[in-house]
């Protein structure tokens, strides 16, 4: 905005013009009101109100108080469009404006004209003046009239335009041209003026939107130390509300011990240093303290802040919570010690099998200083006895991002081999890539020199087992071949046995029949009953050796079941009916008709039921056949006797079934 004596001087130069001729004067006092007016208007745009509103307040006060035709405002945009934002008069002349215009461009009119040369532009006629031939049409809306076309410049570069027309040709002379171009120099200065603020407005709401999005905590101190800002991070950490903090002695309030609890003395918080040394102070273990009278680790920078003259005006502090980051430190702290302390020698080498880390049971077990090996490859240790296909198994697993288990006989710094079990892993990073190789190694040369002298022991015992083993096989075959001897004998001595027996109980068979005496009868009968059963005997001997010995052949011929039961019940019939016992016979559900060995099922039945009887004082005797299973060619069934009598005590049921 102009002063008084700027407006004096313009009211000077107006004074020089007294000898203009009337008219002349009468549009230099119209421009003069113009700019008094725009200077007025300019200086209610700075302070306040809608840029476009008022802007086309201006222009109408300048219609008005020079008498001119029309005014408008257009302002260049970033794809150099002039833009009109603000008119007054003839509007008619405006409507559909869009211009467009570039450094090339020809026939812009005298608006692009002044706005691409950045110098006034004025035409004596708009009806016939060239620089206005591009809007001849648009100049017929006007009629007679004279235009004048100011270039807008703010900070050096022209964002605009001021044209204005009156009613009368040539109405726009050097003087008038200069008294309006500083009309439209304070207009352009208004408006750089007010966006100056807007965005200064603006850069504060930004600042506001960062500072409370920010997840750091910031405050600002002034220069006693007491806070004239926080951040909504700060006074979620601090447990504080910005009200209860605002003007406070932060020190005081959240930071008057060191980390170990020992009190700063006054005047030596860090923090200070910023404020009244005007340097920048960086803090990694410090505390703030809570509302609740906690305290927590924090790491903070404290920044001098400085006004437009340099001079010191406070500090701004951004601080940030470190309780996990600890936490995780001691955790990382934690596994380094385990790691340094652990038995097994641990290695970590690069992708290209550099070693960058040795713990210190590496350094016990080969000998080797930290120093000697970082940097250095591995093989360093190889004692050349390990089998070169341990390496090649090694690396074909490593390059697959596989782990690889295994042993290597190695060889310390002086010369002593050792033989060592180590798995060797791939190091992932979270992006996936394999960096690393980290090798864990156990010495086992003492467990292997154990191995081996456990593994003589059992090759030892090995060797007595197999021995005993032999000589007990040996001790079963001769026992086997004892057994068969046996039962061959027993076998051929039952079948020698049984012809003189046969001969025995026909000879008597046959004197019973020559006529003898009843009482050479009655001996001739026990003879042959006691021929009978010693023959019987002899034939159950013979049978037994013949299945020790695998001599027993099954005869299999088709025969009628009926008739082998029949056969048994005439056996026994005689000694049931003599004892009052009833024989019954249960084989319904079976096919008379069967095929296998009647002899041996005659044989088993006869001894059963002759035990039942023997056995059985009262009560009946059941002889039963029951069909289990059938399928195409075969049948297979269960022949039961069952008694009334004394049973088996229980005692006696493991020896059934065995040999004699």
């Amino acid at each position: 905005p102009h002063t008084n004596d700027e407006i004096g001087r313009l009211a000077r130069m107006l004074d020089k013009s007294a000898a203009a001729i009337e008219d002349r004067e009468r549009r230099l006092a119209r421009a003069n009101q113009a700019l008094r007016v725009l200077s007025a208007g300019n200086q209610a745009l700075v302070r306040t109100g809608d840029e476009q509103e008022l802007m086309t307040e201006m222009c109408r006060a300048i219609v008005e108080a020079g008498g001119y035709r029309m005014a408008w405002v257009g302002l260049t945009e970033h794809d150099k469009r002039v833009r009109p934002v603000a008119s007054w008069g003839a509007a008619n002349f405006l409507d559909g404006l869009n211009v467009t215009w570039d450094e090339t461009a020809t026939g812009l009119g005298p608006t692009g004209t002044a706005i691409r040369r950045g110098m006034p532009v004025a035409c004596d006629d708009v009806l016939t003046d060239p620089n206005f031939a591009p809007w001849r049409e648009r100049a017929q809306r006007l009629g007679s009239a004279s235009s004048l076309a100011l270039p807008l410049r703010l900070d050096g570069a022209v964002i605009g335009a001021l044209t204005i027309c009156a009613a009368e040709l040539d109405a726009f002379d050097e003087d008038v041209i200069e008294l309006l171009g500083e009309a439209a120099g304070d207009l352009a200065y208004g408006i750089g003026t007010r966006r100056a603020k807007i965005e200064l407005k603006q850069l504060e709401r930004q600042n506001t939107l960062i500072l409370d999005a920010a997840g750091e905590g910031i405050f600002g101190l002034d220069l006693k130390g007491h806070a004239t800002f926080i951040n909504p991070a700060g006074t979620a950490m601090l447990q504080w509300t910005a009200e209860e903090i605002a003007n406070q002695d932060f020190h005081a309030l959240h930071h008057h011990t060191k980390a170990d609890g020992t009190p700063y003395p006054t005047g030596t918080c860090p923090i200070y240093a910023a404020y009244r040394d005007g340097i920048v102070h960086r803090e990694a273990d410090e505390v703030f303290w809570r509302k609740d009278g906690t305290s927590f680790p924090v790491e903070y920078v404290s920044t001098p802040l400085r006004d437009e003259h340099g001079e010191l005006v406070g500090a701004v502090v951004s601080f940030r919570d470190v309780t996990e980051r600890k936490a995780a430190e001691e955790e990382i702290r934690k596994l380094s010690l385990a790691v340094e302390q652990s038995p097994e020698s641990i290695v970590i080498t690069n992708l290209n099998a550099t070693v960058e880390y040795v713990n210190e049971s590496f350094v016990q077990v080969t000998g080797y200083s930290r120093e000697e090996v970082i940097g250095q490859n591995p093989r360093i240790l190889q004692s050349g006895k390990t089998p070169p296909e341990t390496y090649v198994a090694l690396w074909d697993a490593l390059t697959h991002g596989e782990p690889w288990k295994g042993e290597f006989i190695n060889q310390r710094k002086d010369g002593s081999e050792y033989v060592e079990f180590a798995i060797i892993t791939p190091i992932r990073q979270p992006d996936g890539r394999i960096t690393h190789y980290i090798a864990v190694k156990e010495d086992i040369t003492e467990k292997k020199l154990v191995g081996a002298e456990l593994d003589r022991h059992r090759h030892h015992l090995e060797e007595l087992v197999l021995l005993r083993t032999a000589e007990l096989v040996d001790a079963k075959v001769a026992a086997e071949a004892a057994n068969i001897a046996k039962s061959a004998f027993l076998a051929n001595m039952s079948h020698e046995i049984r012809t003189p027996m046969n001969a025995i109980i026909g000879l008597t068979h046959l004197m019973k029949r020559a006529g003898a005496t009843p009482e050479q009868i009655e001996r001739l009968g026990k003879i042959d009953g006691a021929g009978h059963h010693l023959l019987s005997i002899i034939n159950d001997i013979l049978d037994l050796s013949k299945i020790e010995a695998g001599r027993l052949q099954l005869e299999s011929t088709d025969f009628h079941l009926s008739t082998i039961l029949d056969n048994v019940r005439s056996l026994v019939g005689e000694q049931a009916r003599a004892k009052e016992l009833s024989i019954e016979v249960d084989a319904n559900a079976v096919p008379l008709w069967l095929r296998g060995d009647p002899t041996r099922l005659r044989q088993s039945l006869l001894n059963y039921a002759g035990n039942a009887v023997k056995f059985t004082e009262q009560g009946t005797i059941t002889r039963r056949a029951r069909l289990l299973e059938e399928n195409a060619d075969q049948l297979l069934l269960r022949f039961e006797v069952q008694d009334t009598g004394i049973g088996i005590d229980p005692e006696k049921l493991s020896r059934l079934f065995q040999a004699f």
